[in-house]
């Protein structure tokens, strides 16, 4: 695949795999060889916007994209309720009422044993501009394709810096709220316009001196 990317002009930035080990026990791996820690969390947040559109776009119209939009809300409004009172919120958003499973746990990586990967690659074009693509093992699509963005997405409230994760936060603010009333995550336009609604709309925040 790199090789193949490499002769038509893009360049591997980085790769996220999501790794189930039992239908709620997955682990979350990213691997870059970008070395600089603000770059490489930029890249990070980059990677779950584009992966967090695709996975959407995969489902299509149905109660399962419906409900993880609904969560990553929530998980969103957790991160940042507090954010300039107390203290940026870093919540277990893996709980017991979701929607997905009862015990759903982020564990360290295993060699071998998984059951299903999920594995999105970003790439820059020769522009400049950036893509993702998917891989994913097949059968459980409805299950596990919006398990394994929340997985992701609890791997970054977990690892990522506080102003990285403020931005992500507020990137997915944007991005929801271009599903609700801008543009159709069914549509593929939206695989592109949704994250960059979503990065616009926390540049704009965070440039403004907002609340949030």
């Amino acid at each position: 695949m790199g090789f193949l990317s490499n002769l038509m002009g893009q360049k591997l930035v980085g790769t996220v795999k999501v790794r189930f080990y039992t239908e709620d026990e997955a682990s979350v791996e990213y691997e870059t060889d970008v070395s600089d820690q603000e770059q490489k969390e930029m890249d990070m947040n980059q990677v779950f916007a584009l992966y967090y559109a695709k996975m959407l776009y995969n489902m299509n119209r149905g109660e399962y994209s419906d409900a993880l939009i609904d969560y990553i809300q929530k998980a969103v409004s957790e991160i940042i309720s507090d954010y300039g009172l107390n203290g940026l919120g870093r919540p277990s958003i893996l709980a017991s009422e979701s929607f997905l499973a009862s015990e759903q746990k982020l564990v360290e990586p295993k060699r071998g044993d998984a059951i299903k990967i999920y594995s999105g690659e970003l790439f820059e074009k020769s522009n400049k501009t950036r893509i993702i693509q998917t891989h994913m093992s097949v059968a459980g699509e409805n299950y596990y394709m919006p398990m394994s963005t929340v997985m992701f997405l609890q791997w970054l409230v977990k690892n990522l810096s506080d102003g990285s994760l403020v931005f992500l936060a507020l990137t997915l603010m944007g991005m929801n709220k271009y599903y609700s009333g801008v543009g159709d995550y069914s549509n593929m336009r939206s695989i592109v316009e949704s994250p960059d609604y979503g990065f616009n709309t926390a540049t704009q925040i965070l440039n403004n001196g907002k609340q949030v």
